[in-house]
């Protein structure tokens, strides 16, 4: 049963159209547009699913501006790790101070009252 050459040509120009259901993977391809590598559509949209979408397209289209750099996508993901280790050190900071404060605060509830502290 031989198939309709027409149909194959509709076939293919389906596949070229994106489909798009949710906002994530419009900013995943229109980081892959920003920094002209079409072939990482899908870790694209895998990051605007897990960060913010609009930190994602400043950082692609900063990266983009600069024309000494060859491999944009790869030099966008090597900023984006940068910049997460940042933001995890400065979490565990803050949540180590956080620890610290709430234990000190448990450990003044136990401390018994003397009559310096209530006069």
């Amino acid at each position: 049963m031989p198939i309709d050459k027409d149909y194959l040509n509709t076939i293919r120009e389906r596949m070229k159209t994106n489909r798009i259901h949710k906002k994530f993977q419009m900013v995943g391809l229109m980081i892959a547009e920003i920094l002209q590598d079409d072939k990482h559509k899908a870790l694209y949209m895998r990051l605007a699913k897990k960060h913010n979408e609009q930190d994602l397209i400043i950082l692609a289209r900063d990266v983009a501006e600069r024309r000494s750099i060859q491999n944009k996508g790869a030099y966008f993901m090597k900023v984006l790790q940068s910049k997460n280790e940042e933001l995890k050190k400065a979490k565990d900071l803050k949540t180590a101070a956080s620890a610290k404060a709430t234990t000190d605060i448990k450990a003044l509830a136990r401390k018994p009252a003397s009559e310096e502290d209530i006069y």
